[in-house]
């Protein structure tokens, strides 16, 4: 039961500013001509239906949409100001990167030179010809993958990462997964189902390719033949989805000395991890008894050794056009222009984005924080910092006598997982999402969020619990989805229910598993994996 706030001056009615814009949209985004016992959506949600169109940009719009559309507005005439040298550096340095970004006029003038000078420092790209630096006695697997690790976004085949410990939430270690693929794994182990994909992606390869001065020879064409025949080996021995929640198989903690032994010796993984922190400029080094993480046991032993016995222009090649894949977008609008219509394939979007909505995406990425500072300078205040601590406070309180009054947790388990971290900041705040982090047993509402369409500071509170409070409540749910459960009130991965609360758990879930599984979707002509989805139902 959650106690709602009345406005201090003893009357029922909010008449601030905000609560007047608040119920204007909240009539406006009604379609009171529907009776809402026929229709409730189309009576709660038709006026906002027909007010508000999906841009020819988006393949859809909701009230994140509009937040995001607004926060970027904001960051993009904050970085084109002219800072001066008295400003942070952080700050300036941002905003000389966006400007360099969307200096469409110099991106074209280069064209694809600087593209064509990163390939040939991280080993070249064979189906580029004789100019692209490729030389095959001397090209090294290894050597070119700690090369793309440091020079770009690419990391093919394997992903190296650091983060925390699933099982230890007070050390930081390295994590060895496997990379994306151009294409989703059931998408290259099931060909004959997606024709039409499976020839853009290739055409995507090609135009790509011949951008960079490849040949439209037969070369080329097995070339790109080998690429995706590689790629999908590699498909082969990834974890399907269903799998790749469980810990069981993507938590598996080793010495350095083990993870070489694992993979037979073919690989020096220390040296490797070594080699990457010396080519930064770093001191820090592993030695063999150090810990590290891998997330795909059989994935490892299975891929080192496709790659002694896979021919090395095969090899050089699947390395290039990822490397082209991730670092295409930052050379002129040709690129862009192919690597749209690709993705036009899975999204219908009429339209690619604008170029600084591109170059603020990236720049969001790569230095969160210092975005989050000019949003939290000019857009956050303490109220709303504390407003928004308040209506997390009432969901709480309300959570936890949801859980003490269910009856298939028993009182040990329910006593369990009360604890969180507040000294631990795990996201951006500007972010605009909320979600749950397992490994500090805590909900992350960043501040871009806390902003109209679905929350009022000085609103309604019938209104914010309705939007913002529903949000707060979604991400507290996740610490009992499938994944919550697994971690302890420390963030570490440990079972921390009963047996016999265990088992009760594991029945619901499946109970889930199995009516989401029966959901068939008519534009796809599938049902749905319960499995996969198990998370957010």
């Amino acid at each position: 039961m959650i106690n709602v706030r009345k406005p201090t001056d003893g009357t029922d009615i909010c008449t601030t500013n905000e609560c007047k814009i608040a119920g204007s949209a909240l009539k406006e985004n009604l379609n009171d001509s529907v009776d809402p016992c026929h229709d409730f959506y189309a009576f709660a949600c038709g006026g906002w239906e027909a007010s508000h169109r999906i841009p020819n940009d988006k393949d859809r719009f909701n009230s994140i949409d509009i937040l995001d559309d607004k926060l970027l507005d904001f960051m993009r005439i904050s970085l084109s100001k002219n800072w001066s040298t008295s400003d942070s550096n952080a700050v300036t340095y941002a905003s000389d990167l966006y400007k360099a970004c969307i200096d469409e006029e110099t991106r074209n003038a280069r064209g694809m030179t600087p593209l064509i000078e990163a390939l040939k420092s991280v080993g070249g790209w064979p189906i580029m010809g004789q100019s692209d630096g490729y030389n095959d006695s001397e090209f090294d697997w290894k050597d070119a993958f700690v090369k793309h690790v440091i020079k770009s976004d690419s990391s093919p085949v394997f992903a190296l990462t650091v983060g925390v410990d699933a099982n230890d939430t007070l050390v930081n270690r390295f994590y060895f997964g496997r990379s994306f693929f151009g294409l989703h794994r059931d998408i290259l182990l099931n060909p004959d189902d997606y024709p039409g994909t499976n020839q853009a992606y290739k055409s995507f390869i090609l135009k790509s390719a011949l951008l960079l001065g490849a040949k439209h020879n037969l070369q080329t064409q097995r070339d790109i033949t080998d690429i995706i025949k590689f790629e999908t080996k590699l498909a082969q021995f990834a974890l399907p989805e269903e799998d790749k929640q469980n810990p069981i198989f993507w938590y598996n903690r080793m010495t350095f000395k083990e993870f070489n032994e694992l993979t037979d010796n073919r690989v020096d993984w220390m040296n490797i991890t070594n080699t990457v922190y010396n080519e930064l400029n770093e001191t820090i080094r592993m030695k063999g008894n150090d810990l590290v993480i891998i997330q795909d046991i059989n994935y490892f032993i299975n891929v080192t050794q496709l790659l002694t016995t896979t021919p090395k222009r095969v090899i050089a090649n699947y390395f290039g056009w990822d490397f082209v894949r991730h670092m295409g977008a930052h050379t002129d609008k040709r690129f862009r222009d192919i690597t749209f219509k690709f993705n036009q394939i899975f999204t219908e979007a009429e339209k690619d984005v604008e170029l600084w909505r591109t170059c603020m995406d990236s720049i969001s990425t790569k230095l969160p924080y210092v975005l989050s500072r000019l949003y939290v300078e000019k857009q956050f205040t303490q109220n709303d910092r504390q407003e928004a601590i308040n209506y997390i406070r009432d969901v709480k309180k309300a959570y936890y006598e949801l859980i003490e009054g269910n009856d298939w947790l028993d009182t040990n388990t329910k006593n369990n997982k009360q604890r969180v971290n507040p000294k631990k900041w795990p996201g951006s705040p500007s972010d605009v999402n909320a979600y749950h982090d397992f490994t500090s047993n805590s909900i992350i509402i960043p501040a871009t969020i806390l902003k109209s369409p679905l929350f009022y500071s000085k609103g309604p509170a019938a209104v914010n619990y309705g939007a913002m409070g529903s949000a707060i409540g979604h991400e507290l749910t996740h610490g009992l989805d499938d994944s919550g459960v697994k971690y302890d009130s420390n963030g570490n991965l440990k079972n921390w229910f009963t047996e016999e609360a265990k088992e009760r758990f594991d029945e619901k879930e499946n109970c889930f598993v199995k009516q989401y599984s029966n959901e068939y979707v008519p534009e796809v002509d599938m049902n749905l994996n319960g499995r996969n989805t198990l998370g957010e139902n």
